[in-house]
């Protein structure tokens, strides 16, 4: 959290949702480098509005992310206010902070851009059920796990891995899943062959 603090660009994404404030209605509520930290930790913890006001006040080090004054601790923010926010902010405003964040994680190379899937909790969607495909890119992600603790070098084309996960993702349609999961699954049975033979 302290380290994040430091290399978030908070002013930036600040200067971008103040378009959505009036400066002449409404009274002073919680800065908008408060509520812009709040969103980050519910993004990266994936918790719910009421838990993470409660953890805002157990946990000294997300204060200090979100930079919550002690003299306003308990009071700073109730829960149902965060929705309000959303709907203040809109789909737009949600995505300028993921945008900010993401890019400075692109940028220090923290993530791979080549395998990113851009994600907003704010969308309505289905509910997402394992699938085959899934299940196997899981299957290589704890192969590669078990690679790493034991500093054997990787047996298979990582990037053509994960461009066949980006394409999956990206292209859910009936007629090309099949095609997809063929590929990923000649893939794995040569993986999980040379797996164990090492093992």
């Amino acid at each position: 959290m302290v380290i994040l603090r430091k290399i978030i660009p908070w002013q930036r994404i600040t200067d971008k949702l103040a378009y959505y404030y009036n400066d002449s209605k409404g009274r002073i509520g919680t800065p908008i480098r408060t509520i812009v930290g709040i969103f980050i930790i519910l993004k990266l913890r994936l918790l719910s509005d009421r838990t993470v006001v409660n953890q805002i006040k157990e946990n000294r080090y997300i204060q200090y992310f979100c930079n919550v004054p002690d003299e306003n601790l308990f009071t700073f923010m109730h829960h149902s206010n965060l929705s309000k926010l959303r709907k203040r902010f809109g789909i737009e405003g949600v995505e300028t902070i993921n945008a900010v964040v993401f890019n400075l994680l692109r940028i220090t190379k923290v993530i791979d851009k080549d395998s990113m899937l851009i994600d907003s909790t704010v969308l309505l969607n289905n509910i997402a059920y394992p699938t085959d495909i899934g299940l196997i890119f899981k299957a290589f992600k704890k192969m590669e796990q078990v690679a790493k603790h034991y500093h054997i070098p990787i047996w298979w084309d990582d990037q053509e891995l994960k461009q066949l996960w980006r394409e999956y993702n990206l292209n859910r349609k009936q007629s090309e899943i099949a095609q997809l999961f063929f590929e990923f699954l000649l893939i794995f049975s040569g993986g999980l062959r040379t797996f164990e033979k090492i093992v």
